[in-house]
Parts: C-alpha cells; structure tokens; sequence
C-alpha cells in the first residue's frame, strides 16, 4: 500500500507541475498560431495524401471518396465548393 501512495502522490506532482507550466506558457497564444498554420498547410498537405493515395488506388477513386467525405461533413453546397 505504501507504493501505490508513492505513486500518487507523484503523480499528483506530475499533473500540478504540467498543469502550472502549461498555463505560464500562453497556451492561447501558441494554439492560435498553430490553428492558423495548419490552415494554409492543409491544401498542400491534402494534394500530397491524394497524389500518394492515387498511386495505389488510382486518382478518380480517391477525388471522389474525398470529395463524398467533405460534402457528408459539410453539407453539399459547402462540399461542392470545396
């Protein structure tokens, strides 16, 4: 029983040290810049997988398994657009 006290009570630590460094870090901050970094590195990220995914599955079915994936997420019109 001891050790399992031990290890709680490290573990209680742990999660105090990170929860105390986390919010001295301007978590806001950061997670603002990477939001807006993967949204401008998503089409080049998106037309990789395609080209990648087309060499084994050929390029008509994978623009159209795409293409019914976004219009299911975000609406028809929307995945039109898209």
């Amino acid at each position: 029983m001891h050790k399992f006290k031990r290890f709680f009570i490290k573990l209680w630590e742990v999660v105090k040290a990170t929860a105390e460094r986390f919010s001295n870090d301007e978590p806001i901050i950061y997670s603002a810049a990477i939001a807006f970094f993967t949204i401008f590195s998503m089409p080049s990220v998106l037309l990789i997988i395609v080209n990648v995914a087309g060499w084994f599955y050929g390029d008509s079915d994978v623009a159209s398994q795409l293409t019914s994936q976004i219009r299911r997420m975000v609406g028809e019109e929307s995945g039109e657009q898209i």
